[in-house]
């Protein structure tokens, strides 16, 4: 993957206290990385970055949106995505120590921090599991027609939808 100069956060000379940083992260940041699962889209990032002498917490916000092909009708659609994540940053000389998915440990020698794998991470990690958005709120605009009449007509051919009273006699003894 590489570091990503733009995402390089110079820590070691910066005062302790609270320090702002907003990132423009789109489809060029995505490529960057193998195996990422957005190809294109479009975010603003925001972190609070708070230093302290042998840590640091980093409160990560995101606003944006991706294109995906739609779970429902097929069509690609700009799908909004917004989440936040938070992140502490421990100083440590011994490099055994135990890393978790809050905490990350680093090397006191180190003067600077790539926040680029976290953004990507934490953007992934709050990936909705269905590709939609809210048909009925924006009156079908984005959808594909053919395809949801094509729904229609199955489900009404297999009597609408599941009739779920019949496992309330199943016995699973």
């Amino acid at each position: 993957m590489g570091t990503h100069n733009e995402y390089l956060i110079p820590f070691k000379g910066l005062e302790n206290g609270i320090h702002y940083y907003r990132f423009q992260v789109s489809t060029d940041f995505f490529s960057k990385f193998e195996n990422s699962r957005i190809q294109k889209g479009n975010y603003t990032v925001d972190l609070i970055f708070d230093k302290r002498d042998q840590m640091m917490i980093l409160d990560l916000s995101f606003d944006g949106n991706y294109s995906g092909a739609c779970d429902r009708c097929l069509v690609m659609i700009d799908i909004p995505h917004e989440g936040k994540d938070q992140i502490i940053i421990k100083l440590k000389g011994d490099s055994s120590s135990i890393e978790s998915d809050e905490v990350v440990i680093i090397d006191d020698d180190s003067h600077e921090i790539d926040v680029s794998g976290f953004i990507h991470e934490m953007i992934h990690l709050h990936l909705p599991l269905i590709n939609e958005r809210d048909c009925d709120l924006e009156n079908y605009k984005f959808c594909d027609h053919s395809i949801l009449d094509k729904i229609d007509r199955e489900q009404k051919k297999e009597g609408g939808s599941a009739d779920w009273d019949i496992l309330k006699d199943l016995n699973l003894d």
